[in-house]
């Protein structure tokens, strides 16, 4: 329970001071979102688009 409430008043604070620096986007609501988002999403590797990818293998063959 005590964790749970220092967790709160970190997001709290946290929000309040990247809403001083960054001023929108912060919210305390957005940053539990985030952290939820990366919960979820932590373990997927993050890749390049399909046509980047096939962009760069394209002209490294037209080098060939």
């Amino acid at each position: 329970e005590a964790r749970a409430a220092y967790g709160a008043q970190l997001i709290k604070r946290l929000s309040k001071d990247l809403r001083l620096r960054y001023k929108r986007g912060f919210s305390t609501r957005n940053l539990w979102q985030f952290k939820n988002f990366y919960i979820c999403f932590q373990r997927i590797e993050i890749v390049q688009t399909l046509s980047a990818q096939f962009a760069r293998h394209y002209l490294a063959n037209l080098a060939i």
